[in-house]
């Protein structure tokens, strides 16, 4: 009979009840512990539990075993395909890489005075890996723009070169995906870009710096040719005045918004984050609301509300049966205030403009 640990994953016909029970078991902090040791491995290849559910359980099970927060040191393995994936076959990989993309640890770092979380240095080593050796192939794009959305920006790290950031965006251009009919390129989710184009944007904005005499320098320009390098710019720059806003916007339209939704640096300006605000789309705005939340967790005193007006008017505006936030009746007070304010100040300006007309006037 095997150990009792066993049957909470295996498949069976042990039922709906059984089957619930597994899938709580695999979400379970302590579970990964219980699957990875001796008593459940398998004497004859040598592997555990854990590698069979990886490789043969369902796509619950193993959906729920690496959505587990308790699972970095298996992402780690998975991303840098290492260790227990180390011999699975590409077709695997990805089905496993799939089913990750959601797990809340992506984003984990628990360093404090105590010291370093090693978990989540190696865990952002492995994903700049990751983006080195994953097949770059259509299959793949897609599942990689996945992962790679739900990064934290201050959780990646940067890689060691300007010339390890050019490879890796080298190496995922020119993928055409095609769309469910297979007779065109599928465009980005958030951009006009075509999906391969999309990923090179956002792989650009989330690593396009390095560290050159102790300060992290983008590695592309406003002005550069590839339009990834220009993501670079815009998700990594200290600053751009509104001037430089406004030729962006011209040149490059939502792909400027997307990029710069992943620079904290613009987003803590609030003058800034009301130029991004007035870019974005229906799907950026989705970005938007979650880089919002993660900056809100790194700085307390930030705001998550809408900086641009007009986004906080329309934001006041939704129904109570809809999607309107806890906040509402007090965005919609702020937005009236804001409102308020920027009358007041065109009565004001308008005013002096007929006062200097009219003394202009009298002196002719």
């Amino acid at each position: 009979m095997p150990p009792a640990g066993r049957c909470f994953v295996r498949g069976g016909s042990l039922g709906p009840a059984a089957s619930s029970i597994r899938l709580a078991c695999l979400s379970n902090p302590n579970a990964l512990a219980v699957l990875n040791s001796e008593e459940l491995a398998d004497g004859a290849s040598g592997k555990g539990e854990l590698y069979r559910v990886l490789t043969k359980g369902d796509d619950d099970q193993t959906a729920s075993l690496l959505k587990n927060p308790d699972s970095r040191f298996l992402l780690c393995s998975l991303y840098a395909r290492e260790n227990l994936v180390a011999d699975i076959d590409e077709v695997m990989w990805r089905r496993l890489v799939q089913f990750s993309w959601s797990n809340p640890a992506l984003n984990w770092d628990r360093t404090s005075s105590s010291g370093p979380d090693l978990d989540a240095w190696n865990l952002q080593a492995a994903l700049r890996k990751f983006l080195t050796i994953a097949p770059a192939t259509p299959d793949w794009v897609i599942p990689v723009h996945q992962v790679f959305l739900e990064l934290d920006p201050s959780r990646t790290g940067t890689y060691q070169s300007t010339e390890e950031v050019l490879a890796v965006l080298e190496r995922w251009k020119a993928i055409a995906v095609k769309d469910s009919f297979g007779d065109k390129d599928q465009t980005g989710f958030f951009t006009p870009l075509p999906m391969a184009e999309e990923l090179r944007g956002l792989i650009a904005a989330l690593y396009g710096k390095v560290l050159i005499n102790k300060k992290l320098v983008p590695v592309g320009k406003p002005d550069s040719e590839d339009v990834a390098l220009r993501c670079a710019w815009y998700g990594n720059t200290s600053d751009m005045s509104e001037e430089e806003m406004d030729a962006a916007r011209e040149k490059d339209g939502t792909i400027l918004t997307f990029a710069a939704l992943f620079n904290d640096l613009l987003l803590l300006k609030l003058p800034r984050r009301a130029e991004i605000e007035m870019g974005l789309t229906h799907g950026l705005s989705f970005i938007h609301t979650k880089r919002c939340a993660q900056l809100k967790e790194h700085y307390h005193a930030f705001d998550p509300r809408p900086a641009d007006e007009l986004l906080a008017e329309a934001e006041a505006d939704k129904s109570p049966q809809g999607q309107r936030d806890p906040l509402a009746p007090l965005m919609t007070e702020l937005a009236e205030q804001r409102a308020l304010i920027a009358g007041l100040k065109r009565i004001v300006i308008w005013g002096l403009i007929v006062i200097i007309a009219a003394v202009v006037f009298s002196h002719r």
